[in-house]
């Protein structure tokens, strides 16, 4: 018996689902703190979007950049603080 997938789909795919993880998590740190961020906070945030960032353009994945760029235009929508 043989297993048909395609690989590079399955990873863009489990990608994503983190990338939206992503979003979700960082609502989830700043969502309750609009517009009264600490030092220590904003830098944070800027540091797991710089970490973020540095990840994503490791693979060099269009798709995944795409994906990337909606990701962190919904949580620049949400906190501008962070841009």
């Amino acid at each position: 018996m043989y297993l048909h997938y395609n690989y590079n789909q399955i990873l863009h795919e489990s990608i994503v689902e983190d990338l939206i993880w992503f979003e979700l998590e960082f609502d989830f740190m700043f969502k309750n703190k609009t517009d009264k961020y600490n030092n220590q906070e904003l830098d944070l945030g800027n540091q797991i979007l710089n970490k973020m960032t540095e990840t994503i353009d490791l693979l060099h994945d269009e798709k995944l950049l795409n994906s990337f760029t909606d990701i962190l235009t919904n949580i620049e929508r949400k906190y501008p603080v962070f841009f």
